[in-house]
């Protein structure tokens, strides 16, 4: 029960960190585009924030080997050599 806690506060903490870096990315992006009423400026909007969230993830696990909250809650990902 204790392990599932853990979890479920990373995800949360995670879900923080997912939160700061859309509001970064949007607050850029609304700098140069303040009009989101064009369908492909929403559209770039979304796949920018999107991008950014898998450049984060991406970056984290590949180079780090853990996310921010993984680090904070001291959870790791054990990968199975079969």
């Amino acid at each position: 029960m204790k392990f599932y806690l853990r979890i479920f506060l990373a995800l949360f903490y995670e879900l923080f960190i997912l939160i700061t870096i859309a509001l970064l990315v949007s607050s850029i992006f609304t700098l140069f585009f303040n009009d989101f009423e064009f369908y492909l400026k929403r559209t770039i909007h979304q796949f920018l924030i999107w991008t950014s969230w898998g450049v984060y993830f991406i970056f984290s696990w590949k180079m780090l080997k853990q996310t921010i909250a993984m680090r904070a809650w001291k959870l790791k990902i054990k990968l199975n050599n079969y």
